[in-house]
């Protein structure tokens, strides 16, 4: 992702931020096309365990745009700031992981 845009709406004005990637010192890799279907849990896990790389960045950018425009950060910059310490923390890990237990309790026998 080289930029990605946030439409932000309030009752007084609407925004267009454009969100560069490399503002964030996010990294850029090219993904295999089977890259979602085969490594998704792997990927994913590897994210929330905080290990460096493309996928964590875009994942940081995301959530943090999604934590600005829920209004719970001031900027976007901080919003990210957020996401990072929530993923290094280990809290977004430990509720994937408790999502995964709830999940597999309504699995019948």
């Amino acid at each position: 992702m080289e930029e990605g845009t946030l439409l932000q709406i309030d009752p007084e004005k609407v925004c267009f931020i454009i969100i560069k990637a490399r503002e964030f010192d996010a990294k850029e890799e090219p993904m295999e096309e089977d890259y979602a279907s085969n490594a998704a849990d792997e990927g994913m896990r590897e994210v929330l365990e905080d290990k460096p790389g493309a996928a964590r960045d875009i994942v940081v950018l995301n959530a943090g745009a999604a934590i600005y425009a829920a209004d719970l950060a001031a900027s976007l910059e901080e919003g990210v700031e957020r996401a990072q310490e929530v993923i290094a923390s280990g809290a977004a890990l430990e509720r994937l992981q408790r999502l995964v237990t709830v999940s597999n309790s309504f699995k019948t026998a």
